[in-house]
């Protein structure tokens, strides 16, 4: 059973879950895929309902999809603040669809362990053994063949490489520890599907769309001041990169005061961790 708490705790969950997904720019639907669960399951969790039951699996992969530290859910019931995770090369996804844990036993076997839990979730699991180098530049290999057979080459030849390529991910992950290459091979879709969880990988394209979304406020931002310079006589004729609009400048301005209100939050958050990291 889930421990009775406050609805008014379970409402400020709701609330620092929303403020995370937004914080990141993610959807509800970008959040479900990166998590593994439904936008239901999101929408619930955002709108702060209190569980009937058991502490629901769906929260502890929220959790994981907001790159949150485990246990930061309870800490935020209890009044707390949650704590981000750090990028190690740790499976994201610990917990199995039956709700046991995957341990180190199970990973020294991992064509066992897919067998018997053939599920992205522990794909991504097997695909977090992987060195971080061989994570890092996966994403190509596993889309290479279906490319390759758009150009003609053979489909023999493509299902052939994409079974090699399962067999050398299952190979890495046991490390050695006697693999034999009897698993029959599925699709490298699934495998892909599974990519999508590792941190490495989000934390690369999260920088990357920051950066991109930076790039982005800057120009508007230059628009916005090169428009003030104008000597504008007319103010129903306003000329905003060629555009004639007074709208298009009302655009502007509301961004810019949208971006100086975001530069507000990030400076606030930046000393909230601040603060947390002095405690």
């Amino acid at each position: 059973m889930t421990e009775v708490r406050d609805p008014q705790a379970w409402s400020r969950l709701g609330q620092k879950i929303r403020e995370a997904r937004e914080a990141q720019g993610y959807s509800r639907k970008r959040l479900s895929e990166l998590a593994g669960v439904s936008e239901k399951s999101i929408q619930v969790a955002e709108e702060g309902r209190t569980p009937r039951a058991r502490w629901p699996q769906s929260l502890t992969l929220i959790e994981d999809g907001l790159g949150w530290a485990r246990g930061s859910m309870q800490h935020v019931l209890d009044g707390g603040e949650p704590s981000i995770a750090p990028i190690a090369d740790l499976p994201l996804f610990e917990v199995a669809d039956d709700g046991e844990v995957i341990g180190g036993a199970e990973l020294s076997d991992p064509v066992d362990l897919l067998k018997r839990r053939p599920s992205t979730y522990t794909r991504s699991v097997i695909l977090a053994q992987l060195p971080r180098q061989v994570r890092a530049g996966i994403g190509d290999v596993f889309r290479f063949g279906r490319r390759a057979h758009d150009y003609g080459a053979s489909m023999d030849l493509v299902e052939e490489y994409e079974r090699v390529v399962e067999a050398l991910i299952l190979d890495l992950a046991a490390n050695g520890r006697g693999y034999e290459p009897a698993f029959e091979s599925g699709q490298l879709s699934d495998w892909e599907r599974a990519q999508k969880m590792d941190p490495l990988l989000r934390k690369i394209k999260s920088e990357r769309e920051t950066a991109a979304e930076r790039r982005r406020r800057a120009m508007l931002i230059d628009m916005l001041q090169s428009a003030d310079r104008e000597d504008v006589t007319d103010r129903d004729n306003v000329v905003v990169g060629g555009i004639d609009s007074v709208t298009v400048l009302a655009e502007l301005r509301k961004l810019a005061a949208e971006v100086a209100d975001l530069s507000q939050e990030v400076r606030q958050g930046r000393g909230t961790k601040d603060d947390e990291g002095n405690d």
